[in-house]
């Protein structure tokens, strides 16, 4: 008899968990006079250095995505940053069994080509000024 496989959700809902203990133990381990003036990043975070696993979208995009997945909106909302004329968004923070939403979401990453070369040299400086 097969055994019982959690929904995506649960499984997903588990790697947080997991993570977000990961993350606390970290930050304990910074936390001390040593390394204050240290802070954690995960994957996927919004991060002064790089984008991995964020969206990098127009105005336009933005709400092409909320409108696209108004059940998520407030999800999408949340793990935003505005950055002027453009958003990143968070998305792979967003637990959701949303068929194709993660999948959608990627085309808007930096990373792997979905950007010509100039201005993927140009997104993450202004960050680091």
């Amino acid at each position: 008899m097969p055994q019982n496989t959690p929904s995506y959700e649960t499984q997903q809902k588990r790697i947080h968990e997991v993570t977000e203990r990961l993350e606390a133990g970290i930050k304990d381990f910074l936390s001390s006079e040593k390394y204050q003036d240290y802070e954690v990043f995960r994957e996927g975070d919004y991060s002064p250095v790089e984008l991995a696993w964020c969206a990098y979208v127009t105005e336009e995009q933005y709400a092409g995505v909320l409108s696209r997945y108004e059940s998520l909106k407030n999800e999408i909302v949340k793990k935003t940053v505005d950055e002027g004329e453009h958003r990143v968004i968070c998305y792979t923070q967003i637990l959701t069994d949303v068929q194709g939403f993660h999948k959608d979401l990627e085309q808007y990453e930096i990373y792997n080509g979905n950007l010509n070369r100039e201005t993927y040299c140009v997104v993450p400086f202004p960050k680091m000024e």
